[in-house]
């Protein structure tokens, strides 16, 4: 999978290749590509997640999977390709 730059509806893209989704609009100024983000806050906070999981956890009602990893965050990112 990989993005490109496309035209859809009449506007500029960042759009996968393989014609599906749009990943966001972008506008041209100046030679330049400008993205204009924002930020969209969750209905609900992760901390209550959590808790749910925790809570479950603590009453039993959740066996333990037998596939838990351990090491750093370091680790972690090495194993799934995130550093090079």
């Amino acid at each position: 999978m990989g993005y490109l730059l496309a035209q859809r509806g009449g506007r500029r893209v960042l759009a996968t290749k393989d014609g599906g989704r749009v990943v966001f609009d972008v506008d041209l100024r100046k030679n330049v590509l400008v993205v204009e983000g924002r930020v969209v806050k969750l209905r609900e906070a992760p901390a209550e997640v959590v808790m749910a999981a925790l809570e479950e956890e603590v009453h039993g009602r959740n066996e333990l999977s037998p596939d838990v990893q351990y090491g750093t965050l370091l680790d972690f990112h090495k194993r799934l390709g995130h550093l090079n």
